[in-house]
């Protein structure tokens, strides 16, 4: 444990004791009153600290806006800190950089002039072979979206799932599905059928539960926009068939079972899917596969599925 903070540049567990001292006085407090005076205190100090920046350690920027992040948790207006934590965004340390992500997505989500900011950090650590850096950067741009991410972040994004030489694991492979899916449904001139479809096609003959369940997430959000006929997508419905082929004959792992059914969440999206293509798009063989699949999950039994 020691050694994974360290190579993810967290402190000690008795780190931050300022911010431990600040959340037991609150809960300490008996009346909204005397909540609202201890808020008010701890806000003009930080105020006051924000003031005088060279003063500031990379360490006591996280501290304060970890404070602030409690006060707007609490319900508390925080109308400063903007820009320390934007600063945190691009710090190294992983603990630093985890605080200045969190408070850019739930502070400054509709301040486009300071989302655009921390862009070139998304990008920065989007491509610095980190695999928990990427992850921070990718859930910030899913948690936010916005057209600032979409124009800037799109094409970097894609190129995480359409470029073959990027050796990526399946939890980031994921991430990116879902900002993609964000972004495009804010900005979907960036997505052509005939670049996409292949690659998409190729996802759902991934074995991850979890990037599947997110590719197909991708899939419904391009179909349901409507943009480009369903015909354009056709590469797809042959892997979709045959990973919903392969959940339905229990390849599945146990954990992603739900009352014996095999990640019932990942069928139904499946499902929805085949739904948008027309039966004239499917082949006599295909057609009858999809048709003892259905027949199968209506009519079998969950007590008398395998172990």
């Amino acid at each position: 444990m020691r050694g994974a903070q360290e190579t993810l540049g967290f402190d000690s567990p008795s780190h931050m004791k300022g911010l431990q001292v600040f959340i037991a006085d609150i809960r300490n407090c008996q009346t909204k009153e005397q909540e609202q005076q201890r808020v008010d205190k701890e806000l003009s100090k930080i105020r006051l600290k924000f003031a005088n920046p060279k003063s500031l350690t990379g360490y006591d920027k996280k501290k304060y806006v970890w404070k602030l992040l409690y006060a707007y948790m609490l319900g508390y207006e925080i109308d400063f800190g903007h820009f320390q934590a934007v600063e945190l965004c691009s710090a190294s340390k992983f603990s630093e950089k985890t605080a200045g992500y969190l408070a850019t997505s739930l502070l400054l989500a509709d301040n486009n002039d300071m989302v655009r900011m921390i862009v070139n950090s998304v990008k920065t650590d989007m491509a610095s072979g980190n695999e928990h850096m990427a992850a921070l950067a990718l859930n910030t741009v899913a948690n936010i979206g916005g057209p600032e991410f979409a124009d800037n972040l799109f094409s970097d994004i894609s190129k995480m799932i359409l470029n073959q030489s990027n050796a990526l694991s399946p939890y980031i492979k994921r991430k990116a599905c879902i900002c993609l899916l964000r972004l495009y449904r804010k900005e979907n001139d960036g997505l052509q059928p005939d670049v996409w479809q292949g690659k998409l096609a190729a996802l759902f003959l991934e074995r991850d539960i979890g990037l599947l369940t997110s590719a197909s997430g991708f899939m419904l959000g391009i179909l349901e926009m409507g943009k480009y006929p369903v015909q354009s997508w056709a590469q797809v419905v042959p892997p979709v068939c045959q990973c919903l082929a392969n959940l339905v004959q229990g390849d599945c792992p146990e954990y992603y079972e739900y009352y014996h059914v095999p990640a019932p969440w990942l069928q139904t999206k499946l499902l929805r899917i085949l739904q948008f293509f027309p039966i004239s798009m499917f082949d006599a063989e295909l057609l009858h596969r999809v048709n003892v699949m259905l027949q199968t999950i209506l009519a079998k039994p969950s007590s008398q599925r395998t172990p």
